[in-house]
């Protein structure tokens, strides 16, 4: 018998829901702001506003070697300052600014294709 699905030896990690004072993941609620890759969830409590962003956590995202990093600022579409960008970019790695809500439904078509993404998602 042929096979004609892709198998991953771990399924995504899946956002469930969203709302604008918490993001549902699997089965655990986070109340906080969160680095999120195919499989891993980081809580970032630092992390209110892209003001809060800074070269540290550009490079937590750019360890995950993703092929594109999603940037989810909040209620509103916000940019990061030029020099956070530029650290992400710098390396070759995409990057796509949006708000939050549209960061975790991004977050999910890109994993459950088995996309190498990391996620940074701003409760604010």
């Amino acid at each position: 018998m042929l096979n004609l699905t892709l198998h991953h030896e771990r399924e995504a990690v899946t956002i469930r829901s969203f709302t604008e004072d918490a993001i549902v993941i699997d089965e655990s609620t986070y109340h906080t702001s969160l680095l999120l890759t195919r499989s891993t969830v980081t809580p970032q409590t630092d992390i209110q506003s892209v003001d809060d962003l800074n070269s540290a956590l550009a490079e937590q995202l750019i360890a995950a070697a993703p092929e594109v990093v999603l940037i989810g600022t909040g209620r509103q579409h916000t940019f990061p300052s030029p020099a956070f960008l530029g650290q992400i970019l710098s390396t070759g790695t995409g990057c796509e600014v949006m708000s939050t809500a549209a960061g975790c439904r991004t977050h999910n078509v890109l994993a459950s294709e088995g996309r190498k993404v990391a996620s940074l998602l701003i409760l604010d």
